[in-house]
């Protein structure tokens, strides 16, 4: 699953970690944006802890992109994981000048025996800069198996010039959620920005794949079901998937 928080604001105006973690509780594998520690606006919560409690995630890795002196901290992505983390980075982004900063969570995921590469982003507002983040994506996913997920919030559309740069060297993408209702606003959906992509070998595990309606934040949260390679012992946590 892939779901932008905006700091757990909803669309009544108030900040709800309780009501996200409800939407995210039955994924396996999530990446959030938009996550803030110790912030005055979210009332100065520690909310990728917050959140791992209310979901029991076991594994989580938090990655800052603005890192703020004073009594207001941290905001950036966050990787929830019912899975083990074997390992995860934060990757900076190219950014445009006076543009907010932006990372990349690349981690690797033990799924059953697998090991997942997961690769989570949170874009920025120019489409220059956008392109630029995206060679970043590429050229870092290309050195990994076929077992690869991209995920988050792009802010570009399916279609849009620079999701290009994503396929220069050959397709090393399919969009999982082809076909699916847009993502933002959440109040009247317009446009699918938030995406999951696979590996062409990947994508062969797709079973299902989906919006879900949410007014926890101003984007819909989006998932997809993989089936894994080999049927599971007896399971310590809810069957195969990327969902919720």
């Amino acid at each position: 699953m892939t779901f932008n928080i905006r700091h757990a604001l909803g669309l009544d105006g108030k900040v709800s970690l309780e009501r996200v973690a409800r939407i995210i509780e039955p994924a396996e594998i999530v990446f959030l944006s938009e996550v803030d520690r110790y912030w005055l606006r979210s009332g100065l919560m520690d909310q990728p802890a917050a959140l791992q409690r209310l979901t029991g995630m076991p594994h989580a890795f938090f990655a800052a992109a603005v890192d703020l002196p004073g009594p207001s901290r941290q905001y950036g992505n966050l990787l929830l994981s019912r899975f083990p983390i074997l390992r995860a980075t934060a990757v900076p982004l190219p950014q445009a000048e006076g543009a907010e900063a932006r990372v990349m969570i690349e981690a690797q995921i033990d799924v059953e025996g697998e090991v997942w590469f997961v690769f989570g982003v949170h874009l920025g507002l120019d489409r220059e800069e956008r392109r630029l983040q995206l060679e970043t994506v590429r050229a870092r996913a290309a050195s990994v198996g076929d077992r690869r997920l991209l995920l988050g919030d792009f802010n570009a559309p399916p279609d849009a010039p620079e999701m290009e740069a994503l396929a220069s060297e050959g397709p090393m993408w399919v969009d999982a959620l082809a076909g699916a209702p847009g993502t933002f606003p959440a109040w009247k959906p317009a446009v699918r920005i938030d995406h999951v992509l696979l590996s062409p070998g990947f994508a062969a595990r797709l079973v299902r794949s989906g919006v879900e309606e949410s007014d926890a934040s101003d984007h819909r949260p989006a998932w997809v079901d993989l089936r894994l390679s080999r049927p599971p012992g007896p399971p310590a946590h809810p069957p195969a998937g990327v969902r919720p």
